[in-house]
């Protein structure tokens, strides 16, 4: 496993990341300090422990116990001080780290103690970060669903967000029966969909679907688009909505954007009338003028 490796001067962000430990340290008493440093003491205070433990009178069973108590507490700080050093580099200058609550901290390291994988203590630490960059990011549901989160499921979830629009600033997954060729290419069906639905991470109904009214800025990576409602009330976003934990944790998911989805996409509009421009240069356009540009 490697060390996290510094990607800004830290000492421009000496203050935010103070007030990140201490903040850390307040709601579970983690005793923080570089990591090669807390590895030797842990070593050191572990090989002190178990020796002392040899000169009590207490049963075979029982030192067996303790001995593994104490690995156990040892690979779990171990875990939470990985996790802590990845944060420290994500954290902004900006950042609020003295509005972290107390009864969020102490959950969020209660579920994160227990992953060693680095992939996964990465994404922990992002959580970490972006919550003590802006507080209120991060639900405690969505602590609860990550740490349930299976591999699978994970991977599904990271399909449904290639084909994500942003529209007002928010995640829409968007899901056509019309496109079904395309989703089935990236392992997306009704019965994938559905158990995502069960699972808490997105809302599926392949009847009714959901709309969206109002003045709409959509954008599809480096895409961008504006819905104008006058003449069409409200805008079709298909069959699917993530839940407030789904959008959450779609943030987290690497994604890219999907040749021909685009287009696809403008062909549906155009069929449905919609009025769409393009707000660079401000020239309003059809959605058929949009599919020939």
């Amino acid at each position: 496993m490697t060390d996290p490796t510094p990607i800004v001067n830290i000492g421009e962000f000496a203050k935010p990341i103070d007030t990140f430990i201490k903040s850390i340290e307040k709601a579970v008493g983690t005793w923080y300090e570089p990591t090669h440093m807390k590895k030797r003491a842990m070593a050191e205070r572990y090989v002190a422990i178990v020796e002392a433990m040899t000169k009590i009178e207490i049963s075979e069973i029982e030192r067996r116990s303790f001995a593994r108590m104490l690995h156990e507490a040892v690979r779990e700080q171990e875990n939470i001080d990985r996790i802590v050093e990845f944060a420290k580099y994500e954290l902004r200058e900006d950042a609020r780290p003295e509005e972290l609550e107390d009864d969020w901290l102490h959950l969020f390291f209660k579920k994160a103690k227990d992953f060693s994988d680095e992939q996964m203590q990465k994404i922990w630490s992002h959580i970490l970060a972006e919550e003590a960059n802006n507080p209120g990011t991060y639900s405690k549901r969505t602590l609860n669903q990550l740490e349930v989160l299976g591999k699978d499921d994970a991977e599904l979830l990271t399909a449904v967000c290639n084909f994500v629009w942003i529209i007002n600033g928010r995640r829409f997954p968007l899901i056509f029966d019309k496109l079904n060729n395309t989703y089935a290419e990236y392992g997306l069906d009704a019965l994938k969909l559905e158990h995502l639905d069960d699972i808490g991470l997105i809302t599926y109904t392949p009847v009714r679907g959901f709309k969206l009214p109002g003045l709409l800025r959509m954008e599809y990576f480096d895409k961008e688009l504006v819905w104008d409602p006058v003449e069409n009330g409200e805008f079709d976003l298909g069959k699917a909505i993530f839940t407030k934990t789904g959008e959450e944790l779609a943030s987290l998911c690497k994604v890219s954007a999907i040749d021909g989805f685009y287009d696809d996409l403008i062909r549906l509009w155009y069929e449905k009338s919609y009025a769409l421009w393009c707000p660079w240069p401000r020239k309003k356009q059809t959605a058929a003028d949009q599919n020939h540009t």
